[in-house]
């Protein structure tokens, strides 16, 4: 058996797309819902995230956080007693708040994406593990709200069968 694996996209998005510019606006005292640009509020499923403090979507923040380190590899989950991969697409993208230190705050995390749910547990399991270059605002390392997430192409082929490599991508495409 020959396994073919196609990496379609590893979506390291360090932190969420908001559209506007910049503004030199800063929070009304004493509120954690700050924005900077209109459209880049927090939505109400992010009252969540304000457990950890004061936090802010990238659009809200003049660096956003990086991923400071290697992506990490993440395995397609494996089928059954033959413990070979399964053919399939398999995707999984969690937001979280990223602390000033750069690390996830492990009670943020939740699930964005999920087709899977052994591919979106492995992924779940090494967020914990990274480690970011904090936001910053104004100077300043801030809290901000980020999104984590890998996404593979598995197409299990049997030996001596002839898939070109094209064909295979797009046989199976997420």
């Amino acid at each position: 058996m020959r396994i073919r694996l196609v990496i379609l996209a590893p979506l390291m998005a360090a932190s969420l797309a908001c559209a506007g510019a910049s503004s030199s606006s800063s929070p009304t005292p004493g509120t954690a819902m700050a924005s900077r640009n209109a459209g880049c509020e927090l939505r109400a499923q992010d009252s969540t995230f304000l457990a950890a403090g004061i936090v802010y979507r990238a659009c809200a923040v003049d660096e956003r956080t990086k991923l400071a380190m290697a992506q990490p590899r993440i395995d397609p989950p494996r089928g059954g007693a033959s413990s070979a991969p399964q053919s399939g697409c398999y995707a999984a993208t969690y937001e979280f708040v990223v602390d000033t230190l750069g690390r996830p705050v492990e009670s943020t995390i939740r699930s964005t994406r999920i087709s899977g749910a052994d591919f979106a547990a492995s992924v779940r399991a090494v967020i914990p593990t990274l480690r970011f270059t904090p936001a910053r605002r104004e100077g300043v390392k801030v809290q901000q709200i980020t999104e984590f997430g890998q996404m593979v192409s598995v197409t299990v082929t049997r030996s001596g069968s002839s898939t070109p490599s094209n064909n295979a991508a797009r046989a199976t495409r997420c």
